[in-house]
Protein backbone atom coordinates (compact mmCIF):
# COMPACT_ATOMS: atom_id res chain seq x y z
CA UNK A 1 0.00 0.00 0.00
CA UNK A 2 1.47 3.20 -0.76
CA UNK A 3 1.87 6.26 1.52
CA UNK A 4 -1.33 8.22 1.00
CA UNK A 5 -0.54 12.29 1.86
CA UNK A 6 -3.02 13.98 3.94
CA UNK A 7 -4.56 15.78 1.73
CA UNK A 8 -5.91 12.61 0.17
CA UNK A 9 -7.43 11.39 3.05
CA UNK A 10 -10.92 12.93 3.73
CA UNK A 11 -11.50 12.83 0.16
CA UNK A 12 -13.79 10.43 -2.27
CA UNK A 13 -10.00 9.16 -3.80
CA UNK A 14 -9.01 7.27 -0.83
CA UNK A 15 -8.81 3.31 -1.94
CA UNK A 16 -9.39 1.16 1.35
CA UNK A 17 -7.38 -2.17 0.86
CA UNK A 18 -9.12 -5.37 1.89
CA UNK A 19 -7.34 -9.14 2.87
CA UNK A 20 -9.78 -11.59 2.36
CA UNK A 21 -8.54 -14.60 3.56
CA UNK A 22 -9.40 -14.91 6.45
CA UNK A 23 -12.69 -15.02 8.14
CA UNK A 24 -13.88 -12.71 5.87
CA UNK A 25 -17.49 -13.20 6.11
CA UNK A 26 -17.40 -12.96 9.54
CA UNK A 27 -16.08 -9.63 9.85
CA UNK A 28 -15.45 -8.18 6.25
CA UNK A 29 -18.86 -6.99 4.47
CA UNK A 30 -19.68 -4.54 7.70
CA UNK A 31 -16.03 -2.99 7.21
CA UNK A 32 -16.77 -2.97 3.67
CA UNK A 33 -19.83 -1.06 3.48
CA UNK A 34 -18.43 1.40 6.33
CA UNK A 35 -15.70 2.32 3.96
CA UNK A 36 -18.32 2.65 1.09
CA UNK A 37 -20.54 4.40 3.36
CA UNK A 38 -17.74 6.74 4.43
CA UNK A 39 -17.16 8.05 0.59
CA UNK A 40 -14.24 5.84 0.22
CA UNK A 41 -13.35 3.15 -2.55
CA UNK A 42 -13.22 -0.50 -1.46
CA UNK A 43 -10.71 -2.44 -3.10
CA UNK A 44 -9.69 -6.10 -3.52
CA UNK A 45 -6.63 -8.00 -4.83
CA UNK A 46 -6.50 -9.60 -8.26
CA UNK A 47 -6.56 -13.06 -8.29
CA UNK A 48 -3.51 -12.96 -10.87
CA UNK A 49 -1.74 -10.31 -8.66
CA UNK A 50 -1.83 -12.40 -5.41
CA UNK A 51 -0.95 -15.68 -7.60
CA UNK A 52 1.99 -13.98 -9.40
CA UNK A 53 2.70 -12.29 -5.39
CA UNK A 54 2.62 -15.83 -3.76
CA UNK A 55 5.01 -17.82 -5.96
CA UNK A 56 7.24 -14.92 -5.27
CA UNK A 57 7.33 -14.87 -1.64
CA UNK A 58 10.25 -16.34 0.42
CA UNK A 59 9.69 -20.02 1.52
CA UNK A 60 9.77 -19.07 4.98
CA UNK A 61 7.64 -15.90 4.70
CA UNK A 62 4.71 -17.40 6.84
CA UNK A 63 3.88 -20.68 8.58
CA UNK A 64 1.15 -21.82 6.07
CA UNK A 65 -0.54 -21.83 3.08
CA UNK A 66 -3.62 -19.81 4.30
CA UNK A 67 -1.26 -16.94 5.75
CA UNK A 68 1.27 -17.33 2.80
CA UNK A 69 -1.83 -16.36 0.70
CA UNK A 70 -2.93 -13.56 3.25
CA UNK A 71 0.27 -11.84 2.63
CA UNK A 72 0.25 -12.19 -1.00
CA UNK A 73 -3.14 -10.67 -1.17
CA UNK A 74 -1.37 -8.21 0.90
CA UNK A 75 1.16 -7.40 -1.24
CA UNK A 76 -1.64 -7.18 -4.54
CA UNK A 77 -2.28 -4.44 -3.01
CA UNK A 78 0.13 -2.09 -3.40
CA UNK A 79 -2.17 0.22 -5.31
CA UNK A 80 -4.10 1.03 -1.57
CA UNK A 81 -3.72 3.99 0.61
CA UNK A 82 -4.92 1.56 3.59
CA UNK A 83 -5.37 -1.71 4.79
CA UNK A 84 -8.20 -3.49 6.97
CA UNK A 85 -6.65 -6.62 8.75
CA UNK A 86 -8.37 -8.85 11.00
CA UNK A 87 -7.06 -9.98 14.27
CA UNK A 88 -8.22 -13.77 14.59
CA UNK A 89 -8.16 -13.43 18.18
CA UNK A 90 -8.33 -11.02 20.90
CA UNK A 91 -4.55 -10.03 21.80
CA UNK A 92 -2.96 -10.89 24.70
CA UNK A 93 -5.35 -14.05 25.46
CA UNK A 94 -3.32 -16.51 25.79
CA UNK A 95 0.15 -18.19 25.00
CA UNK A 96 -1.57 -21.50 25.02
CA UNK A 97 -1.42 -23.38 21.18
CA UNK A 98 -2.22 -20.85 18.78
CA UNK A 99 -1.96 -18.00 20.92
CA UNK A 100 1.95 -18.73 20.76
CA UNK A 101 2.00 -18.48 16.94
CA UNK A 102 2.22 -14.81 15.82
CA UNK A 103 0.31 -15.11 13.13
CA UNK A 104 -2.47 -16.38 14.47
CA UNK A 105 -2.45 -14.04 17.55
CA UNK A 106 -1.22 -10.92 15.73
CA UNK A 107 -1.91 -11.02 12.22
CA UNK A 108 -2.20 -7.14 11.78
CA UNK A 109 1.61 -7.10 13.12
CA UNK A 110 2.67 -10.18 11.55
CA UNK A 111 1.71 -8.67 7.97
CA UNK A 112 2.86 -5.84 8.54
CA UNK A 113 6.24 -6.68 9.51
CA UNK A 114 5.87 -8.62 6.53
CA UNK A 115 5.07 -6.18 4.24
CA UNK A 116 7.35 -2.91 3.16
CA UNK A 117 7.94 -0.25 5.37
CA UNK A 118 5.17 2.57 5.65
CA UNK A 119 2.14 0.42 5.02
CA UNK A 120 -0.37 1.53 7.06
CA UNK A 121 -3.16 -0.34 7.92
CA UNK A 122 -6.01 -0.28 10.70
CA UNK A 123 -6.82 -3.90 12.52
CA UNK A 124 -9.90 -4.78 13.23
CA UNK A 125 -11.70 -7.96 15.13
CA UNK A 126 -12.88 -11.14 13.13
CA UNK A 127 -14.60 -12.26 16.31
CA UNK A 128 -17.02 -11.01 18.37
CA UNK A 129 -15.94 -7.88 20.09
CA UNK A 130 -17.51 -5.15 21.95
CA UNK A 131 -14.82 -2.45 20.89
CA UNK A 132 -15.77 -2.70 17.45
CA UNK A 133 -17.59 1.45 17.52
CA UNK A 134 -14.29 2.37 18.50
CA UNK A 135 -12.31 0.65 15.56
CA UNK A 136 -14.96 1.67 13.68
CA UNK A 137 -14.59 5.46 14.30
CA UNK A 138 -10.76 5.00 14.58
CA UNK A 139 -11.65 4.39 10.63
CA UNK A 140 -13.33 7.13 10.02
CA UNK A 141 -11.24 9.64 11.24
CA UNK A 142 -9.08 8.22 8.04
CA UNK A 143 -11.53 8.50 5.76
CA UNK A 144 -13.56 11.77 6.45
CA UNK A 145 -12.95 14.86 7.83
CA UNK A 146 -14.66 16.27 11.47
CA UNK A 147 -16.30 14.95 14.08
CA UNK A 148 -19.71 15.95 12.75
CA UNK A 149 -19.11 13.69 9.64
CA UNK A 150 -17.94 10.81 11.81
CA UNK A 151 -20.81 10.95 13.80
CA UNK A 152 -23.46 11.05 10.60
CA UNK A 153 -21.62 7.94 9.21
CA UNK A 154 -21.13 5.93 12.27
CA UNK A 155 -25.15 6.79 13.17
CA UNK A 156 -26.27 4.74 9.52
CA UNK A 157 -23.94 1.24 10.99
CA UNK A 158 -24.58 1.99 14.83
CA UNK A 159 -27.51 -1.42 14.40
CA UNK A 160 -25.22 -3.66 12.07
CA UNK A 161 -22.23 -2.93 14.18
CA UNK A 162 -24.04 -4.27 17.07
CA UNK A 163 -25.09 -7.28 15.36
CA UNK A 164 -21.17 -7.75 14.68
CA UNK A 165 -20.05 -7.37 18.09
CA UNK A 166 -22.97 -9.98 19.47
CA UNK A 167 -21.84 -12.26 16.46
CA UNK A 168 -25.64 -12.63 15.66
CA UNK A 169 -24.02 -13.28 12.01
CA UNK A 170 -22.36 -16.36 13.23
CA UNK A 171 -25.44 -17.69 14.35
CA UNK A 172 -27.51 -17.34 11.40
CA UNK A 173 -24.71 -18.98 9.47
CA UNK A 174 -24.57 -22.65 11.67
CA UNK A 175 -28.22 -23.29 11.12
CA UNK A 176 -28.01 -24.15 7.38
CA UNK A 177 -25.20 -26.32 7.43
CA UNK A 178 -26.43 -27.82 10.80
CA UNK A 179 -29.67 -29.17 8.89
CA UNK A 180 -27.65 -30.64 6.26
CA UNK A 181 -25.38 -32.22 8.84
CA UNK A 182 -28.27 -33.60 10.35
CA UNK A 183 -29.12 -35.93 7.41
CA UNK A 184 -25.44 -37.14 7.48
CA UNK A 185 -25.61 -38.27 11.04
CA UNK A 186 -29.21 -40.16 10.38
CA UNK A 187 -27.29 -42.68 8.05
CA UNK A 188 -25.01 -43.52 10.68
CA UNK A 189 -20.91 -43.29 9.96
CA UNK A 190 -20.63 -39.24 8.99
CA UNK A 191 -17.06 -38.13 8.67
CA UNK A 192 -16.23 -35.14 11.06
CA UNK A 193 -14.14 -32.72 8.85
CA UNK A 194 -12.40 -30.24 11.12
CA UNK A 195 -10.34 -27.07 10.94
CA UNK A 196 -9.06 -23.64 11.87
CA UNK A 197 -12.19 -21.52 11.23
CA UNK A 198 -10.09 -19.59 8.48
CA UNK A 199 -9.15 -23.22 6.45
CA UNK A 200 -12.67 -24.26 6.89
CA UNK A 201 -14.41 -21.93 4.92
CA UNK A 202 -18.06 -22.65 3.08
CA UNK A 203 -16.04 -23.21 -0.04
CA UNK A 204 -13.60 -25.92 1.29
CA UNK A 205 -16.67 -27.58 2.75
CA UNK A 206 -18.14 -27.86 -0.45
CA UNK A 207 -15.53 -29.46 -1.75
CA UNK A 208 -15.36 -31.88 1.02
CA UNK A 209 -19.12 -33.04 0.60
CA UNK A 210 -18.43 -33.42 -3.08
CA UNK A 211 -15.47 -35.81 -2.28
CA UNK A 212 -17.69 -37.93 0.33
CA UNK A 213 -21.35 -37.52 0.94
CA UNK A 214 -20.55 -38.69 4.52
CA UNK A 215 -19.19 -35.44 5.16
CA UNK A 216 -19.96 -32.86 8.32
CA UNK A 217 -17.66 -29.76 9.42
CA UNK A 218 -17.45 -28.01 11.74
CA UNK A 219 -19.59 -25.40 9.91
CA UNK A 220 -22.68 -26.72 11.28
CA UNK A 221 -21.61 -25.69 14.96
CA UNK A 222 -22.36 -21.81 16.21
CA UNK A 223 -18.72 -20.67 16.63
CA UNK A 224 -19.72 -18.82 19.90
CA UNK A 225 -21.26 -22.17 21.39
CA UNK A 226 -18.43 -24.09 20.16
CA UNK A 227 -15.73 -21.55 21.31
CA UNK A 228 -17.78 -22.24 25.32
CA UNK A 229 -17.38 -26.17 25.09
CA UNK A 230 -13.74 -25.61 24.02
CA UNK A 231 -13.20 -23.61 26.94
CA UNK A 232 -15.44 -26.25 29.03
CA UNK A 233 -12.26 -28.56 28.41
CA UNK A 234 -9.55 -26.13 28.78
CA UNK A 235 -10.39 -21.93 29.71
CA UNK A 236 -6.83 -21.10 28.52
CA UNK A 237 -7.18 -21.91 24.71
CA UNK A 238 -7.42 -18.64 22.35
CA UNK A 239 -10.74 -18.38 20.57
CA UNK A 240 -10.26 -20.09 17.42
CA UNK A 241 -8.32 -22.81 19.13
CA UNK A 242 -11.43 -23.37 21.39
CA UNK A 243 -13.61 -23.00 18.50
CA UNK A 244 -12.15 -26.01 16.91
CA UNK A 245 -11.81 -28.20 19.96
CA UNK A 246 -15.46 -27.40 21.27
CA UNK A 247 -16.91 -28.25 17.95
CA UNK A 248 -14.75 -31.48 17.95
CA UNK A 249 -16.58 -32.26 21.09
CA UNK A 250 -19.92 -31.61 20.13
CA UNK A 251 -19.79 -33.19 16.76
CA UNK A 252 -17.95 -36.65 17.77
CA UNK A 253 -20.61 -37.16 20.66
CA UNK A 254 -23.76 -37.24 17.93
CA UNK A 255 -25.32 -40.03 17.09
CA UNK A 256 -24.01 -40.88 14.09
CA UNK A 257 -20.83 -39.46 13.67
CA UNK A 258 -17.95 -42.07 12.93
CA UNK A 259 -14.33 -40.55 12.39
CA UNK A 260 -12.85 -37.36 12.70
CA UNK A 261 -10.02 -35.49 10.52
CA UNK A 262 -8.41 -32.59 11.01
CA UNK A 263 -7.35 -31.04 8.02
CA UNK A 264 -3.47 -29.40 9.04
CA UNK A 265 -0.69 -27.69 6.88
CA UNK A 266 1.99 -30.40 7.08
CA UNK A 267 4.65 -28.96 9.23
CA UNK A 268 2.91 -25.82 10.96
CA UNK A 269 3.51 -25.92 14.44
CA UNK A 270 -0.12 -25.06 15.72
CA UNK A 271 -1.89 -27.23 13.73
CA UNK A 272 0.18 -30.06 14.98
CA UNK A 273 -0.31 -28.73 18.60
CA UNK A 274 -4.33 -28.79 17.37
CA UNK A 275 -3.91 -32.31 16.16
CA UNK A 276 -2.35 -33.37 19.58
CA UNK A 277 -5.36 -32.20 21.56
CA UNK A 278 -7.38 -33.12 18.99
CA UNK A 279 -6.71 -37.33 19.69
CA UNK A 280 -7.14 -36.52 23.57
CA UNK A 281 -10.68 -34.92 23.16
CA UNK A 282 -12.95 -37.19 20.89
CA UNK A 283 -13.73 -40.57 21.62
CA UNK A 284 -13.60 -41.80 17.94
CA UNK A 285 -11.13 -42.77 15.25
CA UNK A 286 -8.92 -39.43 14.49
CA UNK A 287 -6.90 -38.79 11.63
CA UNK A 288 -4.84 -35.61 10.82
CA UNK A 289 -5.03 -34.74 7.32
CA UNK A 290 -2.85 -32.78 5.05
CA UNK A 291 -5.31 -30.55 3.32
CA UNK A 292 -3.93 -31.71 -0.39
CA UNK A 293 -4.98 -35.20 0.50
CA UNK A 294 -8.29 -33.58 2.09
CA UNK A 295 -8.97 -31.94 -1.13
CA UNK A 296 -7.60 -33.54 -3.63
CA UNK A 297 -5.61 -30.28 -5.01
CA UNK A 298 -1.60 -29.56 -5.20
CA UNK A 299 -2.28 -25.57 -5.67
CA UNK A 300 -3.65 -23.78 -2.55
CA UNK A 301 -5.58 -21.46 -5.34
CA UNK A 302 -7.58 -24.41 -6.04
CA UNK A 303 -9.01 -25.03 -2.80
CA UNK A 304 -8.12 -22.58 -0.17
CA UNK A 305 -7.64 -18.78 -1.73
CA UNK A 306 -10.70 -16.80 -0.64
CA UNK A 307 -11.46 -13.97 -2.61
CA UNK A 308 -15.26 -13.16 -2.00
CA UNK A 309 -17.13 -11.86 -4.60
CA UNK A 310 -20.61 -10.49 -3.39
Amino acid sequence: ARSAPERVLGSRSVRVGFVTQLLWDRYGPFWRDLVAGAGAEPTFPEPEAVRAAYAALPEDAAPSAPFRLALAQAAALEEADLLVLPRLNPEGASERGAGSDRWIADLPGALSDALPAGVRHVAVAAYPDPAVESDAVKLLTELVRGAAEVGRVWARFRVKAEHLASGRAETHRARGADREAARAFAHGGAVVYLAQPWVMTPAVARRLAQRDERVVTQLAVDPAKAREEGWRYDERLVHTDAEVLGAARLLSRRAGAGEVRLIVDEGDGSDAWLARRLEQVVRRPFTAEPWRAALGVEDPFDALHNLPVD
